[in-house]
């Protein structure tokens, strides 16, 4: 019986228990540029894999519930799951400053949801313009026909506040409608900073986000498109 061989050296073990910035870094301060590169491209070519995988997973689940129990089910799993990931950006809004939110928005929201190249910021007096030539999420299964095509995923049929008053929203998608409501919900009582301005509906399309600077700005058609003028919008969430 042949003996078994190592196949990675002892050197090689210790550095997987880095990170590739980790090992990118050292790199650098040692000035190896070439392998700084290596890690850091390979950070690029790997980073979204967990990413895109859990973009699945929640759909898949979001499908079986619909599914299973219909879209107000669907919804109400948002509702319920969805507040914690937006506390902190808010709070930061809050505490911070609009500069300091804005900042933490693109580094949560643009440079860690895969949603580059194709990102687009531009500001105005009243608001800042968020284009998405790639969404990472919602879009990303779009441009992927995973709605009603090989991955079976379902739609919101609507119209509702649950969908801004459309038919057949993504699944995926609707989690926007509640990243809407809660910044009203942050914001104050009849106020919201985040809107979806444009919703991809087709491969290829973008989706545009304003965030207003003063929340007591936005139009009030956004608000009732997400029924933020029904009391029951100003229920607190139960995870709060």
């Amino acid at each position: 019986m042949a003996e078994a061989k190592r196949l990675f050296t002892e050197a090689e073990l210790e550095e997987m228990k880095k990170d590739h910035i980790m090992i990118a870094r050292e790199a650098l301060d040692k000035g190896d540029i070439e392998k700084a590169r290596y890690w850091l491209d390979r950070n690029d070519a790997t980073k979204y894999w967990i990413h895109d995988h859990y973009v699945h997973w929640v759909t898949s689940l979001f499908t079986y519930i619909q599914k299973n129990w219909g879209d107000e089910q669907v919804s109400d799993a948002i509702k319920e799951t969805y507040f914690l990931p937006l506390l902190g950006l808010e709070k930061a809004r809050k505490e911070l400053g609009v500069k300091a939110y804005i900042e933490l928005w693109v580094d949560a929201l643009i440079r860690h949801h895969a949603m580059m190249p194709g990102f687009n910021i531009e500001e105005d007096d009243e608001k800042f313009i968020f284009t998405f030539g790639k969404c990472g999420s919602g879009g990303y299964l779009i441009d992927r026909g995973a709605y009603g095509g090989k991955f079976g995923y379902g739609v919101m049929k609507g119209p509702s506040t649950d969908t801004w008053g459309e038919e057949n929203v993504p699944l995926y998608c609707t989690h926007c409608v509640w990243v809407e409501r809660w910044s009203c919900l942050l914001s104050g009582e009849g106020a919201q900073n985040i809107v979806i301005a444009n919703r991809k509906k087709l491969p290829g399309e973008a989706c545009t986000l304003y965030f207003y600077k003063d929340a007591s700005k936005v139009p009030e058609e956004y608000l009732d498109r997400i029924g933020m003028n029904q009391t029951y919008w100003h229920e607190e969430p139960k995870n709060k």
